[in-house]
């Protein structure tokens, strides 16, 4: 009885990692994202319309 508690919890402690490294890489795609335009705002002297833009939310 209590392996099969023990198994239920490991089962949900693994479903919560996948949700929160599924998490982690879509705010490390964000991030590279807006990384990405500051890079090029700065590049291109276009800081000031790039940040008055609203960014896009998923």
């Amino acid at each position: 009885k209590q392996q099969k508690a023990m198994e239920q919890r490991l089962a949900q402690l693994e479903e919560s990692c996948r949700q929160k490294e599924a998490e982690r890489v879509d705010l490390e795609l964000r991030l590279t994202e807006v990384k990405e335009k500051l890079k090029k705002s700065l590049t291109g002297g276009m800081l000031g319309a790039s940040v008055e833009s609203k960014p896009t939310i998923k």
